[in-house]
């Protein structure tokens, strides 16, 4: 049995900064597949780890939509980034995008992996 909600928020705008209003499940895939069907406003992060990713750029692809990993993300974060991309691992040739992201020094390519879970996209 359906029951029928008054939702007083549908005459608002929704606007970058608004409440996500949709959400689906992301499982980071290697290159061309870690591409999202729709960009998001922000990721859920289940499961505490790494989040190789692109965020959205405007077509600058030198720093606005560079490939960004972002280390040790603790279980529960909302990273309020808007996204284009969750890589399962760095990418290791030319081919790929983002292959001369600037992954940190410090870090080999094998640690520049996605190690989180429970990834839900919000948009």
């Amino acid at each position: 049995m359906s029951r029928n909600f008054d939702d007083p928020f549908t005459t608002y705008p929704s606007d970058l900064d608004s409440p996500a209003t949709f959400a689906y499940t992301i499982e980071p895939n290697d290159f061309p597949g870690g591409i999202l069907g729709t960009s998001i406003r922000a990721l859920y992060v289940g499961q505490t780890g790494n989040v190789w990713c692109r965020p959205v750029g405007n077509g600058d692809t030198t720093y606005t939509a560079a490939n960004v990993l972002f280390v040790s993300v603790p279980a529960g974060t909302i990273l309020p980034i808007r996204m284009s991309a969750v890589w399962n691992t760095a990418p290791q040739s030319s081919g790929d995008p983002g292959f001369q992201s600037g992954i940190p020094p410090h870090f080999e390519s094998k640690h520049a992996n996605t190690t989180a879970s429970s990834l839900v996209g919000l948009y």
